[in-house]
């Protein structure tokens, strides 16, 4: 699901996001307005969390969507994964 999307769906504002993500609202307002690409991959991470995973680390860091023939997981199973810490 797009970001703006989800806000809208869940009458959520950028600020609430931005806080319960722990990243600065301004990220988020960039994105959403266009001056910035993509999130970092840390930001888009946090901000997946935030949602519960209605918006993909995917959508975030390729909005216009993976180049072809790429592949996000690399065939790995993530749900036996480690959490990357910080």
């Amino acid at each position: 699901m797009k970001l703006e999307t989800y806000l809208k769906t869940t009458k959520t504002r950028a600020t609430g996001l931005a806080r319960k993500a722990g990243v600065p609202a301004s990220s988020i307002t960039r994105f959403m307005r266009g001056d910035r690409k993509t999130l970092a991959p840390s930001t888009a991470a946090k901000v997946s969390t935030a949602t519960d995973g209605a918006v993909s680390v995917a959508e975030l860091l390729f909005p216009s969507g993976l180049p072809a023939g790429a592949c996000m997981s690399g065939g790995v199973d993530m749900k036996n994964t480690t959490t990357m810490k910080e």
